[in-house]
């Protein structure tokens, strides 16, 4: 199992996709903004970070 860290704006998508993962047996923290990622990606330790190339531009 693998630590993920998901960082999507689009709510809907997030949940989708974070709940995909965790049917495959990974552990997942969903960040809907980059604050909110930095926050998570300085407190825990993961495995991989999914980011959303789109909300680098926003």
């Amino acid at each position: 199992m693998a630590q993920l860290l998901l960082v999507e704006d689009d709510v809907l998508l997030g949940e989708a996709v974070k709940s995909t993962l965790e049917q495959d047996g990974h552990a997942v923290a969903l960040a809907h903004n980059a604050a909110q990622a930095q926050k998570l990606w300085q407190a825990v330790r993961f495995d991989l970070c999914l980011l959303d190339t789109g909300l680098l531009a926003s």
